[in-house]
């Protein structure tokens, strides 16, 4: 008696439990999406752009900001704030839930660079040649480093170091606390692409072509691969493979010990340059081109699953959440598609042409049109 007493009760507990948590999924995902943040901008230090969850489309506009500004820089993301500049030498940081301003710290320049946020320090390169790293909560200068000339790019980290590219052609490691230069790395032409770190590796791009494989402690190249000239965008890592396109609209997958090709997949659409950066998961990754078609590859093979024609220029890298992409075309339509067929799932209209790249935060999907409005999602 006591025994089917205990077995009625074990039972009920067990239905409760599953009602409980199949009744509160959308909360425990709104629960672990307050702990996604974007400290870079690909969102780690290997430059994937991807989440393995995210808001469901479709979307619901939760608030929009518009700002007296030219926006071109992708959002950096800590602690449900917002971390961004402008073409007037502002500093934005903003409530990622609510999209109000928080404060705004003007300096001296304007930057195209996309920032790098961590426990309250900002590292963004500026057009005045100089490489800053701000304390936000004193809402003072921190250190800069003087350049060889201006930079675009955007930084990277990690325990002790920020890296970043300029116009000179070099790469610089400079220490996290003083700004002191560890090495610098000379390549044949411009860097505007953001190193990916694994290990003690740092992969990074040139305008000259090529692919180099950097020792991160010294600055030593360990390996370079010739690719084709005018690469813009940065180098993803996803286990032993680095993945980026060139000039030429080939994404090409290459091996990250010894820089051989694993793949290499032609974009034949016209103006099918690749001037952004991919979007790795598990098993596929996403980009989109000049020519305004966005490409799902294979991860392991570089077969195409499947494309999608926005009509229009591609300037900015996808946002992978879960099982849905999110990309915008220069002309503002914002497009979110199935990460597994590429079927359009929704889509909104932005105001502005959009060079920015989309980002997540606390489940808010943020981001930046040129003319200077501020859109989060969820």
């Amino acid at each position: 008696m006591k025994n089917r007493r205990c077995k009625r009760i074990h039972k009920i507990l067990l239905v409760l439990i599953i009602t409980a948590l199949s009744g509160c999924s959308h909360l425990l995902f709104k629960r672990d999406a307050r702990l996604i943040q974007w400290p870079s901008f690909r969102g780690n230090h290997h430059n994937t752009g991807a989440i393995p969850h995210g808001p469901a489309p479709p979307l619901e506009l939760k608030w929009v900001q518009p700002l007296k500004a030219i926006i071109r820089s992708t959002m950096a993301a800590e602690n449900n704030r917002l971390y961004f500049a402008d073409w007037i030498g502002r500093i934005w940081v903003f409530d990622a839930l609510t999209g109000i301003p928080v404060y705004v710290l003007q300096t001296k320049d304007f930057y195209t660079s996309s920032p790098v946020i961590e426990r309250n320090i900002l590292y963004i390169g500026s057009c005045d040649t100089n490489f800053y790293a701000f304390n936000i909560e004193k809402k003072k200068e921190k250190w800069a480093f003087k350049l060889g000339q201006i930079t675009v790019a955007s930084p990277q980290i990690d325990r002790h170091h920020v890296y970043i590219g300029a116009h000179d052609g070099c790469v610089y490691a400079l220490n996290k606390k003083n700004g002191k230069l560890k090495w610098k790395f000379k390549t044949k032409d411009w860097v505007v692409s953001t190193p990916a770190v694994h290990g003690n590796r740092l992969y990074v791009s040139s305008t000259d072509g090529n692919l180099y494989c950097l020792d991160k402690t010294s600055g030593k190249s360990l390996w370079t691969k010739e690719l084709v000239p005018q690469i813009i965008g940065s180098p993803a890592l996803m286990d032993s493979a680095i993945y980026i396109g060139d000039g030429s609209g080939k994404m090409v997958a290459i091996d990250a010990l010894t820089g051989g090709t694993l793949w290499a997949f032609q974009c034949h659409q016209p103006d099918s340059q690749i001037i952004a950066s991919a979007a790795v998961g598990e098993t596929s990754l996403y980009f989109g081109t000049k020519g305004g078609t966005i490409y799902c590859l294979d991860r392991t093979s570089g077969t195409m699953s499947w494309k999608y024609d926005t009509g229009d220029i591609i300037f900015s890298s996808p946002l992978l959440a879960g099982e849905t992409v999110y990309l915008p075309s220069r002309n503002g339509h914002f497009y979110s598609l199935d990460a597994n067929t590429g079927e359009p799932l929704w889509q909104f209209y932005l105001t502005g042409n959009v060079y920015a790249s989309p980002m997540i935060c606390g489940g808010t999907i943020c981001l930046a049109t040129e003319a200077g409005m501020v859109y989060g999602f969820q």
